[in-house]
């Protein structure tokens, strides 16, 4: 059966990760690293994240509840429909919730993941099918009564979740479950397959290209978010520092200090002005307040550090020791505004 087959591995992927280090509850650098989907990564080209996204969770409940949800109805739909079908449902609903994760969620630092898009598609076909004649009488009746206390709890489940929730990919899923139902009705009779297995397998085949097709689509001309950018240039930063820290940690002090000061600023200059360029990018993002205050403390620490430096040169060029207590207190200040950042 392809539900097991599918359960399976979306378990032994959570194992694995486990195995590996990762978390009980993944973080969501975690999740990122395993394939989960973040809008800009997208917008930069890693468009295969709509696939991965859908094998990694969020922890062990998040991984128990989808897949309680999958081998509950998965096992109904596979049976109506067969592996083929089934599977390009659950691969392109995947797909297609992740596209509407992504344009409900650009330009937000979100972390995606999890096979629930997949999960809500099958549902939606599980829905269709039971708004067909293949599901009769009381049967039909129980099952519509079963789905509507499902979508009960979910809506309710999401009332009180609040956040967290990704109510778009769940929302595209279902949606596109629903519709792929009717897109794939004419294969449901099982005795009409042999004759017509090339055309279900056209079709399959064309439902999953076109969600794939769609990622570029969706994807062109969109920008990585303002947030990403500045969560990027601090990561620049931290290298120019970094690579300024390195020159001085190679100068030979036993030289000539003006000839020394003249060499160690040359060396520096190149990061120098690296700085200047980051913090002018840095300066012209449009942020919310908490990033902004964030985005004044990194400008306030390298204009400490700026002069720490200019210190230091002039210490050297002298080859004296009197600016030491203000070096002292520039770092105090710097460690104050930045812990994480200070040298």
């Amino acid at each position: 059966m392809l539900t097991g087959v599918l359960i399976g591995i979306n378990g032994i992927i959570f194992v694995v990760m486990l195995l590996l280090g990762v978390g009980v509850m993944p973080t969501g650098e975690e999740l990122i690293r395993w394939g989960g989907m973040n809008s800009d990564l997208v917008i930069e080209g890693e468009w295969w994240r709509l696939l991965t996204s859908m094998f990694v969770h969020f922890g062990i409940i998040h991984l128990g509840m989808n897949m309680y949800f999958l081998y509950s109805f998965g096992r109904l739909v596979e049976q109506v429909v067969g592996k083929g079908i089934y599977l390009g449902i659950y691969l392109a609903s995947g797909i297609l919730s992740g596209i509407a994760s992504f344009l409900f969620h650009k330009g937000k630092m979100a972390v995606s993941a999890g096979a629930s898009g997949a999960i809500a598609g099958i549902f939606g076909t599980y829905i269709f099918i039971l708004c067909t004649p293949i599901v009769k009488g009381q049967m039909r009746e129980k099952l519509l009564t079963d789905v509507m206390q499902v979508l009960g709890i979910n809506v309710l489940y999401g009332l009180i979740k609040g956040r967290g929730i990704d109510h778009a990919a769940h929302f595209g899923g279902l949606l596109s479950g629903f519709i792929m139902g009717g897109l794939f009705y004419p294969f449901f009779n099982i005795r009409k397959w042999i004759e017509r297995v090339k055309l279900k397998w056209l079709v399959v085949g064309g439902v999953t290209a076109f969600s794939l097709f769609l990622i570029p689509t969706v994807v062109k001309g969109e920008k990585v978010s303002d947030a990403s950018q500045f969560f990027y240039i601090l990561e620049e930063l931290d290298q120019e520092q970094l690579g300024i820290q390195k020159k001085f940690m190679k100068v030979d002090y036993h030289r000539d200090p003006n000839i020394l000061c003249l060499e160690i600023s040359k060396e520096i200059f190149p990061h120098l002005e690296k700085v200047k360029a980051l913090k002018e990018r840095m300066s012209s993002l449009t942020l919310n307040e908490d990033l902004d205050n964030y985005r004044q403390k990194v400008a306030r620490y390298f204009e400490y550090y700026d002069q720490k430096l200019n210190l230091i040169l002039t210490g050297m060029r002298l080859n004296s020791n009197f600016f030491e207590p203000q070096i002292r207190k520039l770092d105090k200040e710097m460690a104050e505004l930045l812990p994480e950042h200070s040298n």
